[in-house]
């Protein structure tokens, strides 16, 4: 993606998708996702790390009701790191 802009605009498609119901087996359903985004190079350099900040924001997208989407912030791994020295 070209800019954070660009990645909203992907993950609320992504979330109008999931909003669309079906029909299993005869029943009307409907799911929910969370999803979190993270950019390359700005959140993270390695695959690894890139996973990892978009898991947090997807997990902080989770505690925001579900059902939708969060960018990967510092913040949100500076509450985490808190969290688990309050933890410990």
């Amino acid at each position: 993606m070209a800019s954070a802009e660009s990645a909203c605009i992907v993950a609320r498609k992504v979330m109008e998708l999931y909003a669309e119901p079906f029909t299993l087996e005869g029943t009307a359903c409907r799911i929910t996702g969370s999803v979190g985004v993270a950019l390359y190079p700005h959140d993270a350099e390695t695959v690894e790390a890139l996973l990892k900040a978009a898991d947090t924001a997807m997990y902080q997208a989770k505690q925001h009701g579900k059902n939708n989407f969060q960018l990967y912030s510092t913040a949100m791994q500076v509450q985490i790191n808190e969290k688990i020295t309050l933890q410990q």
